[in-house]
């Protein structure tokens, strides 16, 4: 399984807690602030998945191929980002795991 693919399976599950901790009126709400930060890293994570099909379909097209890989790396940076801030969050005590 790809790298991405483990993170987006991880992620998953992070934001399952959340949607769960979000429909609870108790004191485990979570604020928007983190929603929207695990909502944004399984939107990012779930195109990383798709992006080596895109770049297999693109074999017979080096501009297309290229485009692809180019976004391939953003995406990864971006994650990259995300999941430092989300580690940033949770270490602070703003966001809370069980």
């Amino acid at each position: 399984m790809p790298k991405s693919a483990k993170k987006s399976l991880r992620v998953n599950k992070l934001l399952i807690s959340a949607n769960l901790l979000k429909e609870n009126k108790g004191e485990n709400h979570v604020k928007n602030v983190n929603y929207n930060l695990l909502e944004t890293i399984t939107i990012v994570s779930k195109s990383l998945y798709r992006y080596d099909t895109y770049i297999h379909d693109a074999e017979n097209s080096k501009s297309g191929r290229e485009l692809w890989e180019t976004f391939k790396v953003q995406r990864e940076k971006e994650l990259s980002m995300l999941l430092e801030e989300l580690k940033n969050q949770i270490d602070s005590g703003m966001l809370a795991l069980e």
